[in-house]
């Protein structure tokens, strides 16, 4: 039997003892991205780490590799700028209004995907409320969201009633006695 711990093709570990040390590392290096993510300065540098490394394990061809040490402060501007082509309205100062502009565009995005249209040249979306037993919802605009209950006929402007009527003679017939 092979006592070998093997992680991948490149990564062989001859006992456990190793593999826990090897281990060791690799929280050593989560931990400073952690930090570098986080704004925060890691304890030591990333050449440091990759140093201790190299003194407790052979890595072929690792003598040839530069390792890198990231600029903290370089590396939060880029994280700035990156979230400000996303969010124009971003301000590193108002981190929360940042995550509650996310979180609206998250909330949109996953509203798109509940509107369909009954015909491909219908002008009117239905919200897909299929959890939902007996509520139809609809939009023009994927905006605004009537309930057809409660907004047919009178919530409706004359254009909207005609498309609606036009597209939905079903409904039309059904609410003939509200017009």
């Amino acid at each position: 039997m092979n006592n070998e711990f093997k992680i991948n093709n490149n990564i062989v570990f001859e006992d456990e003892e190793t593999k826990v040390e090897y281990q060791k590392y690799l929280d050593e290096i989560n931990e400073y991205n952690r930090k570098v993510a986080n704004g925060e300065k890691p304890e030591s540098d990333l050449s440091e780490i990759m140093s201790k490394f190299k003194e407790k394990f052979d890595v072929e061809g690792a003598e040839n590799k530069k390792i890198e040490s990231y600029d903290i402060n370089g590396l939060i501007n880029k994280i700035d700028n990156g979230l400000k082509s996303m969010d124009s309205s971003y301000d590193p100062q108002n981190i929360d209004k940042t995550i509650e502009n996310i979180d609206k565009r998250l909330e949109q995005l996953n509203m798109e995907d509940k509107f369909y249209k009954k015909n491909n040249e219908d002008t009117i979306w239905w919200v897909d409320n299929h959890d939902e037993i007996g509520k139809h919802e609809f939009s023009f605009d994927k905006k605004k969201i009537y309930n057809l209950f409660q907004d047919y006929p009178y919530n409706l402007t004359k254009e909207e009633k005609e498309i609606f009527d036009k597209e939905n003679p079903y409904w039309k017939e059904f609410f003939k006695d509200r017009v």
